[in-house]
């Protein structure tokens, strides 16, 4: 249990330095969507036997604590989030590798486990996935248009 609170703390630690309260206002959809993405995936995952959560509160198998640290994570992939499509396939490849490097992490630790065949490929590919839905997701409730709101103001002044 102690590295997921470390998990979240460090998550919602990062997202008060890199977005602030004004941030976590304009970025609130992308919060949502990716912690509704991530747990109708989990689920999935679990309810077939992929994978388990260990050493945590569950909600049909996935952790409650997670889903905060997913919501903050949200937050800031899609604040970073590119406009140039080139750059938006680089950015979700970069970013799913980082999250198979904390899901090695928390197997080390054993906060989750792969069952069956399930092996760190088909997590990277499921990442690359989810990532890809998230991103579709938000860009359509238009969760970027107050940066570039912003961006246009200090343009003219």
């Amino acid at each position: 249990m102690t590295y997921w609170v470390i998990f979240v703390l460090a998550s919602w630690l990062a997202v008060f330095l890199l977005l602030r309260f004004q941030g976590i206002k304009e970025y609130w959809p992308a919060a949502l969507i990716s912690t509704l993405v991530v747990y109708v995936v989990d689920i999935k995952g679990v309810e077939l036997g992929a994978y388990r959560f260990e050493q945590a509160f569950l909600i049909n198998g996935v952790p409650v604590i997670y889903l905060v640290t997913v919501a903050a994570l949200g937050l800031i992939y899609m604040r970073f989030y590119p406009r140039g499509h080139w750059e938006q396939l680089v950015y979700i490849i970069f970013i799913a590798g980082l999250f198979l490097f904390v899901e090695y992490l928390m197997m080390k630790v054993g906060n989750f486990q792969h069952n069956n065949n399930w092996n760190l490929l088909d997590s990277y590919v499921l990442d690359l996935f989810g990532l890809m839905i998230i991103s579709w997701l938000s860009t359509r409730v238009k969760v970027q248009e107050p940066l570039e709101r912003r961006l246009r103001k200090r343009a003219k002044i």
